[in-house]
């Protein structure tokens, strides 16, 4: 029985995309981020790209593209075209993942760092709101007794 060179084709790209996933160079590390971010599974993802699944490591092997880069544009659309991926859905996940890299490379601060940035104290002016909350120039603004058991007429 000989397997069909198709099948082994796409099982030889599968490994290869699999291998890419930690390389964010190319859009199998893209996807690999997006995915865990949005706990999508292969038919999820694919499914919003309206693929196949088995297209999946088709797109995963593209280089992906810089969303920086002033051919960003062109670049998602040529993407696109070669693998049969949603060109929209595409971009946004691209532009998703950037921001998810952006974010994780912000520098951290310690906690004593973070306490001295911290927004003052408030609870001054929380008494303030409380001290003439209901209040208007004519007394209490409710319909109700001080008691608040009936109403008033």
């Amino acid at each position: 029985m000989s397997t069909r060179p198709e099948t082994e084709t796409a099982r030889h790209l599968a490994r290869l995309a699999e291998k890419l996933r930690a390389d964010p160079a190319y859009m199998a590390g893209a996807l690999h981020v997006y995915q865990e971010q949005e706990r999508l599974d292969d038919a999820d993802l694919a499914r919003s790209l309206r693929l196949q699944v088995g297209q999946l490591p088709r797109l995963g092997l593209c280089k992906r593209p810089s969303p920086g880069s002033k051919g960003f544009a062109e670049e998602v659309r040529q993407i696109a075209s070669y693998t049969g991926a949603d060109l929209v859905t595409l971009a946004q996940i691209i532009r998703n993942v950037d921001s998810i890299e952006q974010m994780k490379n912000l520098p951290s601060t310690d906690r004593t760092e973070a306490q001295k940035r911290a927004l003052p104290s408030t609870s001054g002016l929380l008494a303030a709101a409380r001290d003439s909350e209901g209040v208007d120039s004519d007394g209490p603004s409710d319909s109700k007794s001080p008691k608040g058991d009936e109403p008033r007429s």
